[in-house]
């Protein structure tokens, strides 16, 4: 926030892209609009009732803990998946407040009359993408997958963090930095569970990257996945030709070192 690498309005715009992304356009901007409905009562003296004094409370709590977590709800801005789970102190606070907003039109609707047809309607157009999401992100964010346990037959392809962090120190020497596509959205949990600093490269713009290790002494390596997602391919491989076109000494070569899923290159520091 303060020394200019993750500035407010674009942490700002983030969170809300974020936010639209997991919870959904239509249930997000339902939200946003059962507060300001209820601002617009309280305003013209009309009272807005228990059910919106708890929106705003829940709204203000979740964003004032994203606040809190700066650096954590900033990672992700630069690109990959980021600190999600910030989100869920949000949750609670759009749910309410949709419905809010849900409950305040309810009474124009009524006027149609047309039944309860138009407030189904409405319900089920903020709702149904919601639930799709939902069903989306429990697949995606599964306990476990085959990769996490053998005896799975089914599950994400992605593992988790606590199973990618053994793979990475198991080929990482501590102190050392090591380098990864940017598409493989790691973030920093899979740090944690690694106990090693590991920096996003973008092939395209590699050079934000490499000035932050200005000054390091210590070892720089390259790691990709042997078998990369489909989304991902792409990425790895430009990232691959970008280390053999700067470094044609490790175009022949094999790696320094690898394990079933990942190979990884220390790269010279001449």
């Amino acid at each position: 926030l303060f020394d200019g690498t993750a500035p407010f309005g674009d942490w700002l715009a983030f969170q809300w892209r974020r936010a639209c992304d997991y919870f959904g356009l239509t249930f997000v901007i339902s939200a946003c609009l059962g507060l300001a409905w209820s601002a617009f009562d309280s305003r013209r003296n009309r009272q807005a009732g228990p059910q919106a004094d708890l929106a705003w409370v829940l709204c203000s709590g979740g964003c004032l803990l994203l606040f809190g977590f700066y650096n954590h709800t900033s990672d992700g801005m630069a690109g990959g998946d980021g600190q999600v789970p910030f989100l869920l102190n949000l949750a609670p606070g759009i749910a309410v407040a949709a419905g809010v907003f849900v409950d305040k039109l309810a009474a124009p609707l009524y006027k149609l009359r047309a039944g309860v047809a138009p407030l189904v309607l409405v319900i089920g157009t903020i709702g149904l993408p919601g639930l799709a999401r939902a069903d989306q992100l429990r697949h995606a964010w599964r306990a476990e997958g085959p990769r996490d346990n053998p005896e799975l037959d089914s599950g994400p392809a992605r593992p988790l963090p606590k199973t990618l962090g053994p793979e990475f120190a198991e080929l990482l020497p501590p102190g050392s930095v090591a380098l990864y596509p940017n598409a493989l959205g790691l973030n920093l949990a899979t740090f944690y569970y690694a106990w090693r600093t590991m920096l996003p490269l973008e092939a395209a713009a590699p050079q934000a990257t490499l000035n932050r290790l200005a000054g390091f002494d210590g070892e720089i390596w390259l790691i990709l996945p042997k078998h990369p997602e489909p989304g991902q391919r792409a990425a790895c491989e430009a990232l691959y030709k970008l280390m053999i076109e700067s470094l044609p000494q490790l175009a022949a070569g094999e790696p320094t070192v690898q394990n079933a899923n990942w190979r990884a290159w220390r790269l010279p520091r001449d």
